[in-house]
């Protein structure tokens, strides 16, 4: 599938707008924590909630229930059946709190951007867990033994540079948030003098957050700060030299290339009936990595290190053409339609609640 390489350029000065934008996250997630919010009421996920994910993408962010799930291996699996990242799962779907009806389309904004964001941080962490810090792996998807991702079919460039991406999305997430806030709340802001892409204006204390709105602005900063932190120990397995390849890296053709080994793995392990509830799970991430290459009309997102001043424009790298982006839709639809048949298959598994 030949997808347009990206683009980065070094640029001096970018070191200061990245801190800028992890500074202004950091300042606004905090405000909002710092304000009073509504109460917290657990619910299971809303129906209709799959036709309100993005794109084709939706059937993958949740499926309709009422109840806990138990499947055959007698894994408990509580709102959300068998979610790629459960903690992702529990702030954007299971925990809610009442009078969110205005939020809640911001909410499935980020909530899309989210879930592309940790796909793309799923492929990078494959070459951060070969750190001598990394702690060990315990989620089956990232242990390379069981063949869905391996750290040795990426290099050092192709790792870093969906960090990079990930960045990029995470930030967007957080000025829909802003955004969002401040068209509903305009007396409740302070103008910080953001430009149309910062998240410089600050919150007023005394407003009343929705502990649902609050919980995604939370996860969007904590996923920020992380991927900010391990693209920079990242650069520790290049051994003090600078990733001068970076600029030849697209991350559309990494993603397409890792989704179709990913889901090829998951195929056969289905096939033989190895861990299904992995599988499920193996196509939920690959249809995000593939999701992912379709994101555009996003703002420039800058990294930098010590060595090296970067710069990843996210929307001119995913300038994927009209059959690029027919060919990634028709491959998502597949994978959906493999998942589904798979999760009918372990729906019919679970025991009968008496």
């Amino acid at each position: 599938m030949p997808l347009r390489r990206g683009c980065l350029s070094e640029n001096a000065g970018h070191h200061a707008v990245i801190k800028k934008r992890a500074v202004e996250m950091n300042v606004l997630a905090d405000e909002f924590e710092s304000s009073p919010h509504t109460l917290i009421a657990f619910y299971p996920p809303r129906p209709g909630a799959i036709q309100q994910a993005p794109g084709v993408a939706r059937q993958m962010a949740v499926v309709d229930g009422t109840s806990s799930r138990h499947v055959a291996t007698g894994r408990t699996i509580h709102g959300v059946f068998n979610p790629l990242d459960a903690v992702l799962a529990e702030t954007f779907e299971s925990r809610h709190s009442q009078g969110t009806a205005q939020e809640d389309p911001t909410i499935r904004r980020m909530e899309g951007l989210a879930y592309k964001a940790l796909a793309m941080i799923y492929l990078a962490d494959m070459k951060w867990r070969l750190l001598p810090r990394a702690p060990l792996v315990t989620d089956p998807l990232a242990n390379p033994e069981n063949g869905f991702l391996d750290p040795s079919d990426l290099t050092i460039e192709e790792a870093f540079v969906p960090y990079l991406r990930a960045l990029s999305l995470l930030h967007r997430a957080m000025v829909d948030a802003s955004r969002h806030w401040a068209s509903l709340h305009p007396d409740d802001m302070s103008d910080g003098g953001s430009g149309t892409q910062s998240t410089g204006a600050s919150l007023k204390t005394s407003v009343t957050v929705p502990a649902a709105f609050n919980g995604a602005v939370q996860w969007v900063r904590s996923k920020f700060n992380e991927c900010l932190e391990r693209a920079e120990m990242l650069k520790q397995l290049a051994n003090g030299h600078e990733l001068d390849n970076v600029g030849q890296v697209s991350v559309a053709q990494v993603l397409y290339e890792q989704a179709l080994a990913i889901s090829k793995v998951a195929a056969q392990r289905e096939l033989r009936w190895i861990d299904p509830l992995d599988c499920d799970r193996a196509y939920q991430l690959a249809i995000w990595m593939l999701s992912a290459i379709l994101e555009s009309d996003l703002d420039s997102s800058p990294y930098v290190s010590r060595q090296t001043e970067l710069r990843t424009d996210a929307g001119a790298d995913q300038e994927v053409g009209p059959h690029d982006c027919t060919i990634v839709e028709r491959f998502i639809a597949s994978i959906v339609k493999r998942r589904e048949a798979l999760q009918r298959r372990l729906m019919q598994l679970q025991p009968v609640d008496v």
